[in-house]
């Protein structure tokens, strides 16, 4: 899973209910051997041709499968590009993964959490996505983080 934590993450964290964040990636399938070339395409194309930059608090509204999950969807035209190249990249290394939540039907929101409820008009400016891995146990972990630099907001 590829996500911007609203707050840093470090690698090797691990949760059983995911941080706050925007879900860019759903959960997706990766052989061992091909994660290096996704990494490596992570690093010199997602990083360099892209940022979220800022985005603001537009909508609060339900979302899941009986619309019970409170989320503040948000409002950002440059997520969508973090989102689309994302995406393609990790189809190029074949991950498999379910596309419904891709494309034109992928709406940027972060869920109410514990800790965390953006409201409307609040902005936020991710500068880190991480990769999220889930272990036999169903707990979260964090297999790597990568961080745009300040200039590129």
């Amino acid at each position: 899973m590829l996500v911007l934590p609203v707050e840093p993450v470090e690698v090797g964290g691990t949760f059983q209910k995911l941080p706050a964040h925007i879900t860019i990636l759903s959960w997706f399938s990766l052989n061992n051997d091909q994660w290096s070339g996704l990494d490596e395409a992570i690093r010199e194309e997602l990083l360099v041709e892209t940022s979220p930059g800022r985005m603001a608090g537009a909508e609060r509204i339900l979302y899941g499968e009986h619309n019970t999950v409170p989320v503040t969807r948000l409002f950002g035209l440059n997520v969508f590009g973090v989102h689309a190249l994302a995406g393609a990249i990790v189809r190029q290394h074949g991950a498999r993964y379910d596309p419904t939540y891709m494309d034109s039907n992928w709406h940027p929101h972060v869920s109410d959490t514990d800790d965390t409820i953006i409201n409307v008009g609040e902005h936020i400016v991710p500068r880190q996505l991480a990769v999220f891995q889930k272990n036999e146990a169903a707990a979260k972990s964090v297999k790597a983080t990568y961080n745009w630099r300040p200039a590129d907001y």
